[in-house]
């Protein structure tokens, strides 16, 4: 998926995912563990965030 906003999004219903940060870029693997909405919980990363911002904001402005 892609927002307008934010650029490229993820979402998964079913499946646990690991995100990890490779060369400037972010990797989506699935871990292969089967997980309902109760078994996880958001967390906050402001580096993810941070990351991801600042790379929109020098696409958006170039």
């Amino acid at each position: 998926m892609n927002c307008l906003i934010i650029g490229p999004t993820f979402a998964s219903s079913a499946g646990e995912y690991a995100v990890q940060k490779s060369g400037g870029l972010f990797q989506i693997t699935p871990t292969g563990k089967n997980v309902t909405a109760d078994d996880v919980t958001p967390q906050v990363d402001m580096d993810v965030i941070t990351d991801v911002v600042r790379a929109s904001a020098r696409v958006s402005l170039a």
